[in-house]
């Protein structure tokens, strides 16, 4: 009887609990789905634009512009490179120091600057490069001496750069996923056209209305097109606002990103040693007169080529396989081509060769960040990139000038020695871009 009793009182109590349970779960259910109308009612998050497309073209041409004016400009070195050495009483090696260390500066300032977009925006970051680069322009227009040279277009005319240089180079690359080579590779091509018409131009105005007048013109056509860069960048993913400016060197910790930072200050050690001092070797060669002042703008012109395609090709085959064939290739063109020049045309299939394998040098590059680093925090990753190619950007080209006396009697074989020490740096690079490429993915037919 006992037994009988106690289940005749479990009985309801089984009930009650089952009743319970249904009744928390209806519950539950009531209070999820009122959830959800208050999450309908409150306001939905803004839509990152989308990739590719009009305005991803349009984010690209804002970075082409902004490249014309500043690495446009240096590519075009050259030109002021013949001029200071018939200007003034110094060496070869000391001009060049002019056009490293203006390229220093614009990659010492990356992580900072880099840092600056992803926190404020690009819009303030070009503009307050556009008005450094206007004024050290206007200021190098008054120069009589060499040390203020290195201030206006060494120092100053460098930190305006890298001020305009990493919102135009990593902002279009958010916009773009399947076509990222292409478009890097178009953006780049800024630099390439203002290789072209910069040496061409300087040569002409030099000439005709001499130095002051030829650089003050340059400081309008670089207000134009930086004040252009500045209206149409935008960023597609919104400013960190708030946060610290200094910059994130926890990436520093991935091996693969770190042997890529270190292929690329080696590989700059090289780069521009050929391109800064092939215009002097064309006037030791005896080329003529009337051809000298477009051998610079011949090897920017082809390296247009050597940015589109190896942009294009980089889609198919990865950013980083490509960039080690461009590496490797380079050095071959530095031992096959730069060392054996000996006359007029040898001068211009060197400009040629080293337009096309130095131009998918620089475009294919920017290309392995996003791989490695992830999308996240972009420009600061493009901005640790170049912060390590500064001591080759500032040492380079002048360690290759310590070989070179242009008005020696052996002059060649100064331009031989710097070109052997060149085309062994781009060796060396291109070692560190397979290290950095096997940690990545050790799967050899990878399109990495």
């Amino acid at each position: 009887m006992d037994s009988r009793d106690d289940e005749t009182t479990a009985a309801p109590t089984r009930t009650a609990s089952i009743g319970s349970k249904m009744s928390t779960k209806e519950d539950t259910v009531a209070e999820k789905s009122q959830d959800i109308e208050v999450q309908a009612q409150l306001p939905a998050e803004p839509l990152l634009p989308p990739l590719e497309g009009r305005r991803a073209w349009l984010m690209a041409t804002g970075g082409f512009l902004g490249l014309f004016a500043t690495f446009g400009f240096t590519n075009g070195f050259g030109a002021y490179q013949n001029y200071y050495l018939q200007q003034y009483d110094t060496t070869s090696a000391t001009i060049s120091l002019v056009g490293g260390l203006q390229v220093a500066m614009l990659y010492l300032g990356g992580p900072f600057s880099g840092r600056a977009v992803d926190v404020f925006g690009p819009k303030l970051v070009i503009g307050t490069g556009t008005i450094i680069c206007t004024f050290s322009l206007m200021m190098l227009s008054l120069t009589s001496a060499i040390w203020q040279v290195f201030l206006c277009q060494g120092l100053l005319y460098g930190i305006g750069m890298s001020f305009v240089f990493f919102p135009c180079i990593s902002m279009p690359a958010t916009y773009f996923l399947r076509h990222r080579g292409l478009a890097i590779a178009f953006v780049t091509c800024g630099a390439s056209l203002g290789g072209v018409i910069w040496p061409i131009m300087l040569s002409r105005l030099l000439r005709e209305v001499g130095f002051g007048w030829s650089t003050r013109i340059s400081a309008f056509v670089v207000l134009v097109a930086c004040g252009a860069a500045t209206i149409i960048l935008e960023p597609r993913v919104a400013p960190k606002r708030g946060q610290s400016i200094i910059p994130d060197f926890s990436l520093l910790r991935k091996k693969s990103f770190l042997a890529l930072l270190l292929a690329n200050c080696i590989g700059y050690f090289a780069l521009f040693g050929p391109i800064f001092n092939i215009q002097s070797r064309a006037v030791s060669l005896g080329v003529r007169a009337s051809l000298t002042p477009y051998i610079l703008p011949i090897l920017n012109a082809v390296s247009l080529l050597g940015r589109i395609i190896p942009g294009m090709i980089s889609d198919r085959l990865g950013p980083m396989n490509t960039w080690t064939m461009a590496n490797f290739l380079g050095a071959i063109v530095i031992f096959a081509a730069w060392i054996p020049s000996h006359n007029e045309l040898g001068i211009l299939w060197t400009a040629a060769l080293y337009g096309i394998t130095s131009g998918a040098w620089v475009s294919v590059l920017p290309g392995c960040v996003p791989r490695l680093a992830g999308p996240e925090n972009v420009a600061s990753s493009f901005g640790l990139l170049y912060f390590m190619s500064w001591p080759g950007g500032l040492a380079g080209a002048a360690l290759g000038g310590l070989f070179i006396h242009p008005n020696a009697e052996n002059a060649q074989v100064g331009y031989q020695r710097a070109g052997i020490l060149w085309g062994c740096l781009l060796l060396a690079s291109t070692c560190l871009v397979i290290v950095s490429r096997l940690l990545h993915n050790s799967k050899l037919l990878a399109a990495e």
